[in-house]
């Protein structure tokens, strides 16, 4: 009953959807095509609108609902940015620090995050911040999605839902750009959509790397999308056993060549996985290894960094005999039980050489990442050789702009993904308002 239920209630929203799509007007030609509704979407047309109140700007959106991955973030809590924003926490920080510093050019009296936070502090969004990371006193993502709808509906900006981009074409003064609407079926039509055609000055690319076919004509150098900050897949059968138990530790990765790769302390949370020879480290220190290692890279735990080697000895011979039960109280049984030695062999130094070693060095094998439908960002886009700074302008194609998940642009957990896409957004609206 509960099911049949569900099911009604999809398919009445669907249906709602799609009456909505439907109510709304897209006009023949715009001064400002975005196309894409979340993050930096939102705050490019909000940015511009505001600036440029003269200007028509078209926001149109391939999804039901606008700024739909905002609500996907920080577990619903919205992690929204991080204090401070670091280019270091970015896989090109170089490229982050002439992004950062076009900012302060526009906004000399605020630091990156604190641009965003100003803003959604204007618009009545109250903080708090753990750890540097920044969210909604609420932790509710539609604290922070709502407001910027509430924003949007007092705008001049038209929104289109719906809308799926299939190729944007240089014409005379702007654009030619042809889209799917997803609610009215046409049979002789490609995908079974029907299909519209529509004139803009000025399109901007807010949509994720991994949805940028539209511009496959343009010849544009676009890297190739992967997931990441997701949970890594390892060899090792203990997972099975550690299946929900976590350690806090220090991890760090190393290359086949043992090149550093990684070096972070946080909570790893072990998961079991399909294949009983492997297994999963979950946890944002996990997602953010993610970002770094590939297979054939090797994981080392220190599941006790606060302690020497010789005082996690001194710990397991706590006595003046070998027990791993002696760790109980500094580790999670089930975790120390899993990774040492049950008993003293006959050479009772190796025995406890190898259980300090387990302690201090639990090293893996990455096999490749886990869970990928469910990876919070995905790598890959328009390559940032194509840009021009601060516009964001593709400097092959003058009017056309890419920001946000769009470009090859990721970061590490704790907010700097959503902050790179705010400011992206607030940016590339700033030098739209400029354009004649």
């Amino acid at each position: 009953m509960a099911k049949g239920s569900a099911k009604k209630q999809r398919k009445f929203a669907q249906a709602q959807a799609r009456k909505l799509a439907a109510s709304q007007a897209v006009p023949s030609s715009c001064d400002v095509l975005l196309v894409g509704a979340g993050a930096s979407g939102l705050l490019c047309a909000l940015e511009a609108s505001s600036l440029a109140a003269e200007k028509s700007i078209l926001l149109m959106e391939a999804k039901p609902i606008l700024g739909a991955p905002i609500l996907a973030t920080g577990n619903g809590r919205c992690n929204f940015c991080h204090e401070p924003l670091e280019s270091s926490a970015y896989n090109h920080p170089s490229w982050m620090e002439e992004f950062f510093s076009a900012a302060a050019r526009l906004w000399p009296k605020s630091t990156p995050s604190e641009l965003v936070q100003d803003y959604f502090g204007e618009l009545g969004l109250l903080s708090t911040s753990h750890e540097g990371r920044l969210y909604p006193r609420s932790l509710v993502a539609a604290s922070v999605r709502d407001l910027l709808l509430a924003q949007l509906e007092a705008s001049t900006v038209k929104v289109a839902t719906l809308r799926d981009v299939v190729a944007v074409e240089p014409c005379e003064q702007g654009f030619c750009v042809r889209y799917q609407e997803r609610f009215r079926e046409d049979p002789l039509a490609p995908e079974g959509w029907a299909r519209r055609s529509l004139h803009a000055r000025r399109v901007v690319l807010a949509t994720g790397g991994d949805t940028l076919s539209a511009i496959e004509g343009l010849d544009l150098p676009l890297v190739p999308c992967e997931p990441v900050l997701c949970p890594v897949e390892i060899e090792t059968e203990l997972c099975q056993r550690l299946d929900g138990h976590r350690a806090k530790a220090r991890v760090r990765a190393y290359s086949p060549c043992s090149e550093p790769l990684f070096d972070e302390y946080g909570e790893v949370l072990f998961r079991s996985s399909d294949s009983s020879q492997k297994g999963v480290l979950s946890g944002i220190v996990a997602y953010n290894l993610s970002r770094l290692v590939t297979p054939g890279d090797s994981v080392v735990l220190d599941l006790l960094p606060e302690c020497t080697h010789e005082q996690v000895a001194a710990l397991l011979m706590r006595g003046g005999s070998y027990n791993p039960r002696h760790l109980d109280g500094a580790l999670d049984p089930a975790v120390a039980h899993a990774l040492l030695p049950q008993a003293i062999d006959d050479d009772g130094a190796a025995t406890l050489f190898s259980a300090v070693e387990a302690v201090k060095s639990a090293t893996f094998c990455v096999s490749g990442k886990a869970f990928v439908q469910s990876a919070q960002v995905s790598r890959g886009g328009l390559s940032l050789d194509a840009l021009t700074l601060p516009s964001l302008e593709v400097s092959a194609y003058p009017g056309l702009y890419a920001l946000g998940e769009a470009l090859d642009i990721d970061g590490a957990c704790g907010g700097y993904n959503l902050g790179f896409a705010w400011l992206s957004g607030l940016v590339c609206g700033h030098a739209l308002a400029q354009k004649d």
